[in-house]
């Protein structure tokens, strides 16, 4: 791959083009609701976790989590 320094403007374009249209992957997860009531006895605290984690650890990603009925 040529350094971003080196490219012309075709293959700068074309390499906008490739970023600019990412494919998106989806991951299963699968957690117990605890059934005490307090944090954890629902999906959206699960949800609000992992996207936090996600988005601490990898934000250039744009992580989004959303819970599957």
């Amino acid at each position: 791959m040529t350094a971003p320094e080196n490219l012309n403007a075709v293959d700068a374009a074309e390499m906008m083009r490739r970023f600019a249209h990412r494919q998106r992957s989806r991951l299963v997860v699968e957690i117990d609701i605890d059934p005490v009531p307090g944090w954890g006895d629902n999906a959206e605290d699960h949800r609000r976790l992992v996207e936090s984690l996600l988005s601490e650890a990898v934000p250039h990603y744009n992580p989004t989590v959303e819970v599957a009925q």
